[in-house]
């Protein structure tokens, strides 16, 4: 699990992309976390030293939310998506000097057609052992970007192949659903509680 300490909140350069009409890039910024490690993690990305702790989706409006305000899924429905944004975690042992990197994302569609890329300039610091990296694309209106299906974006690093996932868009309107709350205890006050 992490233990989150946020560190710094910089957007950095990048190019906006958008292959096909109805949707503009999110602010793809970097929302840049320093993350206490567990263990020493196998390199998936040797340019860095790193590796790939998870790639996650969540749904927003246009920008980057802060981490404690993402709810993370991998289905989202038709009517109410705007922004699909990705969220990259990598774990790394502290580089000793701040590091500068690429993250380039290619969302494809459910045909496997490219639907939009992008790139983000991220970095992460001399003493940082863990650091989340976040982008996304979409429009403001729901259900103007995404029409029902399967999607997939894959996420490179110095050119190679460090994360791919899938998310599905879900025809309808959904309801969201409360949570189970037990009912209440039914107390027994006495007539008399004296003096208050």
């Amino acid at each position: 699990m992490f233990k989150l300490s946020r560190s710094e909140n910089a957007f950095s350069r990048r190019r906006r992309t958008v292959l096909r009409t109805g949707g503009t890039l999110a602010a793809a910024g970097v929302l840049v976390y320093s993350v206490g490690a567990v263990g020493t993690p196998p390199v998936d990305i040797p340019a860095l030293n790193a590796s790939v702790d998870a790639l996650l989706f969540y749904e927003s409006a246009l920008g980057i939310p802060d981490q404690a305000d993402r709810k993370y899924n991998t289905e989202f429905f038709a009517s109410q998506a705007r922004y699909i944004n990705w969220e990259l975690r990598l774990r790394h042992p502290a580089p000793g000097r701040k590091l500068n990197f690429r993250i380039d994302a290619t969302y494809l569609d459910p045909k496997g057609q490219v639907k939009a890329e992008h790139y983000l300039d991220t970095y992460y610091a001399a003493n940082w052992t863990s650091s989340i990296h976040s982008g996304g694309y979409g429009n403001d209106t729901p259900g103007v970007a995404w029409s029902p299906g399967t999607y997939r974006l894959d996420v490179f690093i110095a050119g190679s192949p460090v994360a791919s996932d899938t998310f599905t868009i879900i025809p309808g309107a959904g309801e969201v659903t409360a949570p189970d709350i037990p009912p209440a205890e039914k107390l027994e006050i006495p007539e008399d509680l004296g003096e208050l």
